[in-house]
């Protein structure tokens, strides 16, 4: 846990591969509001499909990176913010304070109880 906790921790190191490989879709904000009217569009195009009884092209016809996105979505959110404000940060900062204090219990604490005779 120390380790994992740590400033260079693998963890994050992990979760920043993952997320800069699977960010294949960033819109700015000029074209956030024409991205979500697409995903509206889209979503009308299938539930019609749905009912006509025809095929689903599962959302990535028209943008195939948005639907990775969409799946990794929950490690995007995790590591956004600034350094230091992440989510990702404060569950490290947790992982650090649940180290230390395992570690201020010492090692003896696993012992075996002697058997009463």
């Amino acid at each position: 846990m120390g380790i994992a906790g740590s400033p260079a921790s693998p963890l994050k190191g992990l979760l920043s591969t993952v997320d800069t490989q699977t960010a294949l879709v960033k819109p700015d904000s000029a074209t956030a509001g024409k991205l979500l009217d697409a995903a509206a569009i889209a979503c009308n195009c299938q539930l019609l499909a749905k009912t006509l009884g025809g095929g689903e092209d599962g959302g990535g016809a028209h943008n195939p990176g948005a639907r990775i996105a969409a799946h990794f979505a929950p490690i995007h959110e995790l590591l956004a913010g600034t350094a230091g404000h992440a989510p990702i940060d404060q569950l490290l900062a947790a992982l650090t304070r649940t180290h230390d204090q395992l570690q201020s219990i010492g090692s003896g604490w696993a012992r075996p109880v002697p058997s009463m005779r």
